[in-house]
């Protein structure tokens, strides 16, 4: 049952498909497109993240979700104005979610997004820059729309050979970054002090 679904997913995995690659060339057009445009006001944040990669990726996490949504609103990907399903080909579609390749998925980009800005976890970082970046590197990755069923079948197929082993080390790291959390709140903010993720969520609708 595995393999079938697997050969399903083929077309999504696949970097050569016409799928694949027509995506990915639509994503880059529209994200040059909107940038210039878009009244985002999440991408003008000043706020000051300060910590690790990985305390940083964790506080952006639910905004970087929101910037799908919203960003990619009306990118018109492959089945966009038929309402149809890039995987069972379902048309008329009422609910059609955005799949990240395999390849790279969104909490991924977030953290390369983050580590290409980067120095070190006493140097603050723009908000607003990091999730610009996260946008950016979405011309690397295409997205894909599925129905609700079978974007939790894609979910579960992994082209990354190393995928167990990653999220292994997530789980066993899992006391680690909860520790983290009270000292998240302190540390990365240096304006607005007191609630920098209500802020991050403020500014990302």
């Amino acid at each position: 049952m595995i393999l079938s679904i697997s050969i399903m997913f083929n077309n999504l995995n696949d970097t050569t498909s016409i799928l694949y690659t027509k995506n990915l060339e639509i994503q880059k057009e529209y994200i040059e497109n909107k940038m210039s445009q878009t009244q985002l006001s999440i991408l003008t944040n000043n706020s000051q993240l300060i910590g690790s990669v990985e305390e940083i990726s964790n506080l952006c996490s639910n905004t970087a979700t929101n910037i799908i949504k919203n960003f990619f609103r009306k990118c018109p990907l492959s089945g966009y104005n038929s309402r149809k399903c890039s995987m069972c080909n379902k048309t008329d579609c009422t609910i059609l979610e955005k799949a990240h390749s395999s390849y790279s998925d969104r909490p991924t980009i977030l953290k390369n997004a983050i580590q290409t800005l980067w120095t070190d976890d006493n140097v603050g970082i723009n908000a607003g820059n990091i999730f610009r970046e996260f946008i950016l590197l979405h011309k690397n990755t295409p997205m894909f729309l599925l129905c609700p069923s079978c974007h939790r079948k894609y979910d579960k197929i992994k082209v990354d050979k190393n995928y167990k082993n990653k999220n292994k080390k997530k789980k066993s790291n899992q006391c680690s970054r909860n520790k983290y959390k009270p000292t998240i709140q302190y540390r990365m903010s240096t304006r607005n002090t007191k609630n920098i993720k209500w802020s991050l969520r403020k500014y990302s609708t």
